[in-house]
C-alpha cells in the first residue's frame, strides 16, 4: 500500500489484523480520521449521508456520498496512510525521436520551472503537438526525487499513456490505474503512475510531481473532489504540471506556462468544414454515407461523434443498412469492451467507429478522419470540437484529413471552434 491512503475494508483485501496491528505499532501505516468538520477527509466533500444503523458501530453513523464508489467511508473508522516515501530513482529516457525547436523549448521550460521550485505550470500545445514526449524531460528530472503520477480524466488516455510512458522509461515501473482492477494491480508499487483522477483519491502525498494531463476535461472541471485528490496525492514540496490544448480562460492566464503553436510535423491543423444536415437521425446525410464509404475503400479509418448513446446504436444501424461491408463498432463511457473496440479500430478491423464525446481526446489512430453528427448539440462544446478535430492529421505520414461538423443550426461553439482553430494555424492562438 506504499504511498497509499486506504479504508480499513482496503486494507483487509491485503493484510491480516495481526500484519495491520504490527504495521500500526511499526508507525508504517498511521489512521487518521475519516472526517473533519462535517468534511470526508478522503474527498473534501460534505455531501454526506447518515445511515440508521452502521454496520460497523452499529449506531447512527456518517459516511460519504461524493466517493462512496471508491469505498464506502464512515465517520466511525478512521483512514490509513502510509508513511513510507519512495527516495526517487535514476531513470535513463529512451526516446530517440527529435524534437522540434518549440518542442525542445517547452520541454526544457518544464524541467527549469520543476528546479526552481515552481509550485505549478502549464503546457499549452495544440492537438498533436506531442505534449507526451515534452513531458519526457521533467518526467526523467522528477523520478530523481521522487514517483510522478500523470492523472487525467479518461480511463482510455490512461491505457494508452501507460505503454508508452513505460517504453521511454524502461528501467522503472510504470503501472495503469483505473476502475475495474483487483487488488493486487489496484495496490501495486510503482515510480510512474498512470491513473484516472478518480483513482488519485487513493493515494496520499506520495509524489514529487503531478502531471493533469486534458486538466479542461469532465469530469475533471466539474468535480471539485478530483482537484482534491491530485493535491493531496501529491507531497508538500511537490510540483504539477498541467497539460491541455484547449485551457480554461483562467489556465491562460497562468504565470509560468510553455506554449507549442504547432503539431511537430508542422502541418496545419485541419479547419472543420459545416454541412446542413436537417434531421439525420430519421436520415443520414448522403454526403457522409458517401465519405465513409469511399475512406473505408481506401483502409482510412473514420471517427463518428454523436451526442447521446442511444444515438449510437441508430447511427451504426443506418450505416449498415447503407453498406452492409462496413465494419462498424460503438463505444460509449460504460462500454465494458470499450478498450478493445478501440484497440480494433486502431489495427484496422473496423472501418468506422461511432463514438460519444468519450474518444474527443487522447486517442491517436493514423490516417483517421471525423465526422460530427449533431454538431449543433449543447453537449459538444467549443474545446470538444477542437479536441475532436484534433484527432485528425496527427502523422507525420498523414498530416491532413477530413473534419465535418454536421448540424440543424450553427451554434456558437462550433464557430468559435473553427476561428479558434485558423488562429492557431495563422500562429496567434496561443
Amino acid at each position: 500500500m506504499h504511498m497509499r491512503r486506504l479504508l480499513v475494508d482496503e486494507l483487509r483485501a491485503l493484510f491480516s489484523d495481526p500484519e495491520i496491528a504490527f504495521m500500526i505499532q511499526e508507525k508504517w501505516i498511521v489512521p487518521t480520521a475519516s472526517f473533519h468538520e462535517g468534511r470526508c477527509t478522503r474527498c473534501n466533500s460534505t455531501r454526506t449521508q447518515q445511515t440508521p444503523r452502521c454496520g460497523r458501530c452499529h449506531s447512527p453513523c456518517l459516511y460519504c456520498r461524493d466517493c462512496l464508489q471508491m469505498g464506502r467511508n464512515v465517520a466511525c473508522t478512521p483512514l490509513y496512510h502510509s508513511t513510507y516515501v519512495h527516495p526517487g530513482c535514476d531513470a535513463t529516457l529512451q526516446f530517440h525521436g527529435e524534437f522540434s525547436p518549440a518542442q525542445n523549448e517547452a520541454a526544457q521550460k518544464l524541467v527549469s520551472f520543476y528546479e526552481e521550485g515552481v509550485t505549478e505550470s502549464l503546457l499549452h500545445a495544440v492537438c498533436g503537438a506531442g505534449k507526451t514526449e515534452m513531458l519526457f524531460p521533467v518526467i526523467e528530472r522528477a523520478l530523481r526525487d521522487g514517483p510522478v503520477l500523470v492523472a487525467t480524466p479518461r480511463r482510455d488516455v490512461v491505457t494508452e499513456l501507460a505503454p508508452r510512458l513505460q517504453d521511454a522509461f524502461p528501467s522503472v515501473t510504470v503501472r495503469a490505474f483505473h476502475g475495474g482492477l483487483d487488488e493486487d494491480a489496484r495496490y501495486a508499487p510503482c515510480d510512474i503512475a498512470v491513473a484516472t483522477t478518480h483513482q488519485a483519491l487513493r493515494f496520499f502525498n506520495a509524489f514529487a510531481l503531478v502531471i493533469i494531463d486534458e486538466v479542461d476535461a469532465f469530469p475533471f472541471t466539474v468535480d471539485r473532489k478530483l482537484t482534491y485528490a491530485v493535491q493531496k496525492a501529491r507531497r508538500a514540496d511537490g510540483r504539477t504540471a498541467l497539460v491541455t490544448a484547449t485551457p480554461s480562460s483562467g489556465q491562460r492566464r497562468t504565470k509560468h506556462k510553455a506554449t507549442v503553436p504547432r503539431r511537430y510535423h508542422g502541418h496545419d491543423l485541419p479547419v472543420p468544414a459545416f454541412y446542413w444536415s436537417g434531421n439525420w437521425q430519421k436520415r443520414l446525410p448522403i454526403r457522409l454515407l458517401l465519405a465513409i464509404r469511399e475512406k473505408a475503400a481506401k483502409h482510412e479509418p473514420t471517427f463518428v461523434f454523436v451526442p447521446h448513446i442511444d444515438d449510437l446504436y441508430l447511427v451504426e444501424a443506418k450505416l449498415r443498412a447503407f453498406d452492409a461491408t462496413l465494419r462498424v463498432g460503438t463505444v460509449h463511457s460504460a462500454e465494458p469492451d470499450r478498450a478493445d473496440r478501440v484497440a480494433a479500430f486502431r489495427a484496422g478491423d473496423l472501418d468506422v467507429l461511432v463514438t460519444t464525446t468519450i474518444l474527443e481526446r487522447g486517442v491517436t489512430v493514423p490516417r483517421a478522419h471525423a465526422y460530427v453528427l449533431g454538431a449543433d448539440s449543447g453537449l459538444f462544446t467549443s474545446s470538444a470540437l477542437i479536441q475532436i478535430a484534433g484527432r485528425v492529421g496527427r502523422h507525420v505520414d498523414f498530416p491532413t484529413g477530413d473534419v465535418h461538423f454536421y448540424h440543424h443550426g450553427k451554434t456558437a461553439a462550433m464557430v468559435e471552434a473553427q476561428k479558434d482553430i485558423k488562429a492557431l494555424n495563422a500562429g496567434g492562438g496561443l
